[in-house]
């Protein structure tokens, strides 16, 4: 997924909260999720303060709505 400019914070949090869902639902370890969205946090020149602050909030809001699975 791309970023237009100026909404950076926004798309990584939006992508946190996805694979927080799949976290939540065993479907993806969260420290390697984690462990992504910092690569790409870093790729797109988000500061760590930054980054790490949209991570940690977009992956806890994605856990507490687990992604759905087929039966």
């Amino acid at each position: 997924m791309d970023a237009a400019p100026g909404t950076r914070n926004d798309t990584l949090n939006m992508a946190a909260f996805a694979l927080g869902q799949l976290a939540a639902a065993s479907l993806l370890p969260r420290h390697l999720a984690e462990a992504c969205l910092h690569n790409a946090a870093q790729a797109i020149g988000l500061g760590s303060r930054e980054a790490f602050g949209t991570i940690r909030s977009g992956l806890d809001s994605g856990q507490r709505r687990p992604r759905r699975t087929a039966a």
